[in-house]
């Protein structure tokens, strides 16, 4: 076959070594460091998906003298790309019969090892994969002409994740094989006219630059007989790499993979300026001086059922709490964004591309990240209403240079924020149940007077003088301490006794956000997640601490109280105080020290230099708690 140049009305075989008029894309795709770049990242930029084509010909008049090509577009075996091109006509039949859907399969199989590391052609038409098969062939000796690409449902649907997942996916294969504007997209009812202004609805609507020139209706009246026809599909869920290249691990930014991301961001965003007039705030590269920042938050109120959003008994609360904050600082300017299929998409573009925080819980929504210019990207919510990393994904990708960031789930804890409002709403709910413990006091002064009314203190007395909680914030086990907390809060006579917290309510702000939401930064790029302990940081550490301290000494240790050698126990957080009255029999009080064990207590010797003695107390013990459940 012979190469002509690739246009909307005539296209033919891709030059698959250097693609003609690739001028942007050689320019982009230049490796700009000698940093080493990990394998994966080498076989997902577009180079190396070339290099994964099986091509073969089927040299048959009635298949109308086809080429075919297919490409694997990822490395997780996820998407398959097909580009058919065709010399001459042959009737619809004939060509399904050589070229449909079973006899790819055939020909696949046929290929045996040579095509092993393909995605498998699916067995058959549905939302994984297009109905190409509807647009082989031509009618009445008809020569073909134009270039289409055939597409699923997910090519023009309301969710911005699925859509752009498909959206890139043609977009790659076009790359990869060279094409560089289509004059058709099919099936009709995915396809041009695309809906413009107000009446625009999905993204596809933004985005019909990238394959077309021309958004009218008046030149795509053919219902078959294309030169060229090109799809993805795959044997998964929904075709396009998106999906597997959330799983994998991020690239450096001089890697090609990573240039072949900013450069689909670039052109989406060429192509909303096409489609809507919508002109960018900065020119490339400009950093501007912003006055104001504009911090959006991603609602899901109107969401059905309320999937992956607060419950009602705290919904209304933090949403107040954000215009609060808001409202208390003239640089900021809110934003509650609501989208939904009342809300023009130029109008969501629109709202979100001068974005210079995007956040709230997991949903399509933070998909309009890739509209923003800079700014961060935080997500949060648990690990189950937090599936995948697509979002952190996508603020990877689409960071021009380092002016994009992410975090996600587990929030960093600033003073103003939102988990810091929630934390400090804790804290006052926790407050007066803390205070009520046995063993709590609430300074030092308090402590001596606690002391003087014990009255004389007999001479076989002696004072644990470090009576400590080793590594308590940190070594906390969080499930563990969260479970036992609700159960707390749950009880009966707890309740009985606080009348002023909703307990779900309370255990909702705790558990599902404020402790699973923390993470630390180190230096300008690492984000830590915190899967253990507590953040010393963050408003209600104390108390939660410290309570959690209490349920277990409630449980396991206050009834030693009631006993003849065990004076006096007070402990201020993790730092306690606390009398042994010692047996004449010294193996006796022995036993009675290594009790302790039981309670989940690791016990040292005592000290070699007591301490101050208090009234009669000569001698000194160091007794400290171990974090975790007593076993």
């Amino acid at each position: 076959m012979h190469n002509v140049a690739r246009n909307a009305s005539d296209a033919a075989s891709p030059s698959h070594g250097n693609p003609t008029g690739a001028v942007d894309e050689q320019q982009i795709m230049k490796n700009v460091s000698s940093i080493p770049v990990p394998r994966w990242c080498i076989e997902n930029s577009v180079e190396n998906i070339r290099q994964t084509a099986v091509h073969f010909n089927v040299e048959e008049k009635e298949a109308g003298n086809a080429s075919v090509w297919m490409y694997r577009l990822d490395t997780g075996m996820n998407t398959l790309g097909v580009h058919l091109a065709f010399e001459t006509g042959s009737s619809p039949s004939n060509t399904r019969r050589l070229l449909g859907r079973n006899a790819l399969i055939r020909r696949q199989q046929q290929l045996g090892k040579k095509s092993q590391h393909l995605p498998k052609v699916n067995l058959s038409p549905g939302g994984s994969a297009p109905r190409f098969d509807d647009f082989l062939g031509c009618d009445n000796g008809e020569s073909p002409s134009g270039v289409a690409i055939v597409v699923v449902q997910n090519f023009y649907c309301p969710n911005i994740w699925h859509s752009l997942a498909n959206d890139h996916g043609v977009w790659l294969l076009m790359k990869v094989s060279g094409v560089r504007h289509v004059s058709d997209i099919l099936p009709r009812e995915y396809g041009p006219p695309f809906l413009v202004g107000n009446n625009s609805k999905y993204p596809a609507d933004a985005l019909w630059p990238l394959y077309l020139n021309h958004n009218n209706s008046t030149q795509m009246k053919k219902a078959n007989c294309f030169k060229e026809l090109l799809w993805i599909e795959t044997p998964k869920y929904r075709p396009g790499p998106y999906w597997t290249w959330t799983k994998e691990p991020t690239c450096p930014l001089h890697s090609q993979y990573m240039e072949t991301h900013r450069l689909f961001h670039h052109e989406a965003h060429r192509a909303v300026s096409k489609s809507f007039g919508i002109i960018p705030t900065r020119k490339d590269n400009e950093i501007p001086s912003i006055p104001k920042a504009t911090v959006c938050y991603m609602s899901r109120r109107g969401r059905k059922a309320r999937v992956r959003y607060f419950s009602e008994k705290i919904a209304d609360g933090i949403e107040s709490s954000l215009l609060d904050w808001a409202a208390q600082n003239d640089r900021i300017e809110y934003l509650q964004l609501e989208f939904d299929d009342n809300v023009p998409f130029v109008e969501q573009v629109t709202q979100t591309k001068d974005c210079n925080a995007l956040f709230g819980p997991h949903g399509a929504g933070l998909g309009h990240q890739i509209w923003m210019e800079r700014g961060f990207v935080i997500e949060f919510g648990d690990e189950k209403s937090c599936p995948g990393g697509y979002y952190s994904s996508m603020a990877t990708w689409y960071a021009p240079q380092e002016n994009h960031r992410y975090a996600s789930r587990r929030i960093r804890l600033r003073r103003g924020s939102l988990i810091h409002a929630l934390g400090k709403w804790v804290n006052e709910m926790l407050q007066p149940i803390m205070l009520t413990q046995k063993t709590y006091f609430k300074n030092t002064p308090e402590l001596i007077n606690l002391l003087r009314k014990l009255g004389p203190i007999p001479g076989n007395a002696s004072i644990f003088n470090t009576y400590d909680a080793i590594k308590m914030y940190p070594s906390t086990e969080t499930e563990s301490f969260l479970g036992r907390l609700a159960a707390y809060l749950h009880r009966p006579e707890t309740q009985a006794e606080f009348t002023h917290y909703h307990p779900d309510a309370l255990i909702e702000a705790l558990v599902g956000l404020v402790m699973r939401n923390n993470r630390f930064k180190f230096g300008d790029a690492v984000l830590v997640k915190q899967i253990k302990g507590i953040a010393m940081g963050m408003s209600p550490a104390p108390l939660i601490s410290n309570l959690y301290m209490a349920i277990h000494e409630e449980e396991e240790v206050l009834q030693y109280l009631a006993c003849n050698w065990l004076l006096f126990l007070k402990r201020f957080i993790d730092d306690g105080i606390g009398i042994w009255l010692h047996h004449p029999d010294l193996a006796k009080d022995e036993r009675r020290w290594k009790q302790g064990k039981r309670l989940g207590f690791r016990l040292r010797p005592p000290d070699q230099n007591p301490s101050v003695p208090l009234g009669g107390i000569t001698k000194a013990r160091t007794l400290c708690y171990t974090i975790s459940h007593p076993t």
